[in-house]
């Protein structure tokens, strides 16, 4: 939403109502809060954010996301004040503290309506955040993170001139010898739609240079469009076409870097598959170098050190055998023996994975065919979930996957570097975020998509956590868990390092791998 709309939807705001009704969530993207006979709609999905004032109540929506019940909890008070900084696009709500069965103290909600960039911040009194609608880790931007624990900071400031405070003239000679299009980084509170609203009515293209003698005109539009920017808006050429192409490219964006991710792990599940073929062509050679190494066993003192020898196997038939470098005969048996061994371990290890990584191909077809009945929020979920943030910079996705009881996916980090980036860049606030208690050792997380999550399967990654760590070899050993909004990196910590509260600690015995537990609760 442009800064000039935007001041002008807060121009109604002037006096605030007197009232103020209970948050409602129509979706994930929505809040709404009735104010007097109207209510104030936040819409903060990217591309497009924006505020608008309706009358009438919205609809309860079905659930709430965890960021919308810690905005519902905390944000219960008056709104006070609502304030824009300069014409940008972020915009502060101050609501009192609520008294009641649980008292909270004042807050500050925080809406950046900046395009992709769209998040809602909730702040303390001290300007600490409470909550983000989506955070900011250091991998995504390194200069400035939203995190819960954070002391907030705004954008980066910049310095251009309020065009409301400037002579519709002076303003307009501000782009002489430019193209029009640099309104928006000349003036400030302008945008796309209002620049195109101004383009229309001064005649000028976007693309075309403004010369002395296109400044009358050119003033003339600024001085419309400003005074009523969103009459402008409305009436601007091709607004809503730009809107939908716009949004049909960003669900291509989003569509076309999930289906490649996916089909990236159909091609490793297919050749893993493949993989298998090999392993039973070569598990049948298992039988044929145990029959030669009992031959060998048999002839050992016709078999020369280095040598070949030719011996008659039981069915009569004449079979050259050759020995091992630097091994006698019973030597070279005896490797023959283990390759036969390891031939049938791996077939065996292979085949009790086939099942899974059948279920997997299967799941993720079905998945490559639904992508294209996926909404757009559901797309830019599903890439935020499934899509690293870095894919490019790093060849493996960050944390090991296991699938933990009754369905909950686990992660647990390889590296210091792998714990910053599964719960600080893929975990959320209400998953759960396990360590073990006094030893260095991996972050896991348990994804709990807005469940709840079962004790059992806390105890199933704790054990993991503890395999995971320096007290893997003990036994009994503590290992702490709380909920990842609990969690936070202190200011100049590196990688992996956290504080953490509100934590439950439970007792385990250490494994490393998915099948050991399943074996030691069965």
């Amino acid at each position: 939403m442009e800064g000039l709309l935007l001041a002008q939807l807060l121009e109604q705001l002037d006096p605030l109502p007197a009232g103020r009704g209970a948050w409602r969530f129509p979706d994930s993207e929505t809040f709404v809060l009735p104010l007097g006979e109207s209510a104030l709609w936040l819409h903060s999905a990217p591309p497009d954010p924006y505020v608008e004032l309706k009358q009438g109540r919205s609809p309860a929506g079905r659930g709430a996301t965890a960021f919308q019940q810690l905005l519902r909890a905390r944000a219960g008070g008056q709104l006070e004040a609502v304030t824009q900084l300069k014409l940008d696009r972020v915009v502060t709500f101050s609501f009192r503290g609520s008294d009641g069965f649980v008292s909270s103290p004042p807050v500050r909600l925080v809406a950046e309506l900046a395009g992709r960039n769209a998040n809602l911040i909730l702040l303390d009194e001290n300007g600490t955040i409470v909550g983000v609608q989506r955070e900011v880790t250091a991998d995504r931007n390194r200069y400035r993170q939203l995190l819960p624990g954070l002391a907030y900071v705004p954008p980066p400031a910049y310095d251009r001139p309020d065009p409301r405070k400037l002579d519709s003239t002076e303003a307009a000679a501000l782009l002489t010898g430019q193209p029009l299009r640099r309104l928006i980084q000349t003036l400030d509170g302008f945008g796309p739609r209002l620049l195109h609203a101004v383009a229309g009515r001064s005649g000028l293209d976007p693309a075309d240079t403004v010369g002395e003698a296109d400044v009358p005109r050119l003033a003339d539009a600024l001085r419309e469009v400003l005074a009523d920017p969103q009459a402008a808006a409305e009436t601007a050429p091709d607004r809503a076409t730009v809107r939908e192409r716009r949004r049909s490219e960003e669900r291509s964006r989003l569509e076309g870097q999930l289906r490649r991710e996916l089909q990236r792990r159909q091609r490793l599940l297919e050749r893993r598959l493949g993989d298998m073929d090999h392993l039973h062509k070569a598990a049948e050679r298992a039988a044929e170098l145990r029959s030669h190494a009992e031959l060998l066993l048999a002839f050992r003192p016709q078999a020369e050190p280095d040598g070949t020898v030719t011996v008659t196997d039981f069915s009569g038939t004449e079979v050259e055998l050759t020995l091992e470098p630097g091994q006698d005969a019973i030597q070279t048996a005896e490797t023959m023996f283990t390759r036969a061994r390891r031939h049938e371990q791996r077939l065996q290890t292979a085949e009790n994975l086939r099942p899974g990584l059948e279920r997997d191909l299967r799941e993720l077809r079905r998945d490559l065919a639904g992508l294209s009945s996926l909404s757009a929020a559901e797309l830019a979920d599903r890439t935020r979930r499934e899509v690293p943030a870095d894919r490019g910079r790093h060849r493996t996705r960050p944390g090991i996957r296991v699938s933990g009881p009754h369905g909950f996916e686990i992660l647990i980090g390889r590296n210091a570097r792998d714990n910053d980036r599964i719960t600080f860049g893929i975990a959320r606030s209400r998953d759960i975020w396990l360590h073990v208690q006094g030893y260095r050792g991996s972050h896991v997380i348990i994804r709990a998509d807005n469940r709840e999550v079962p004790f059992e399967t806390i105890l199933f990654a704790a054990q993991l956590a503890a395999g995971h760590s320096q007290a893997a070899a003990s036994e009994n050993v503590p290992v702490d868990w709380t909920v990842r909004k609990n969690v936070w990196r202190p200011k100049g910590a590196p990688a992996g390092a956290v504080h953490f509260t509100a934590q439950k600690t439970v007792y385990v015995t250490p494994v490393r791998h998915a099948a050991e537990t399943d074996a030691r609760q069965g």
